[in-house]
């Protein structure tokens, strides 16, 4: 029998790993909707100054888009 600690752990290990999935498909379905090429892996021994330049990319890809939107897009989740 499980004690109740090792359920906690086992669930926050479940749930860790769901939201890891999550940031993958949301990192990498970012980078390839506007071309980055050469998506690094993303893994904890990838080159960190491949990470960040993946990082930077996004923050200027998603900036752009923010510029372009009105508040009428935000507000409604239209598209710019």
């Amino acid at each position: 029998m499980m004690s109740s600690t090792q359920k906690q752990s086992q669930h926050l290990t479940r749930r860790h790993a769901v939201t890891d999935n999550f940031a993958t498909d949301a990192i990498y379905g970012l980078a390839t909707s506007f071309n980055y090429k050469n998506i690094p892996d993303l893994k904890p021994s990838t080159e960190y100054s491949q990470l960040v330049a993946l990082k930077t990319s996004c923050d200027v890809y998603a900036d752009m888009v923010m510029n372009a939107a009105t508040i009428d897009d935000l507000r409604y989740g239209r598209p710019p």
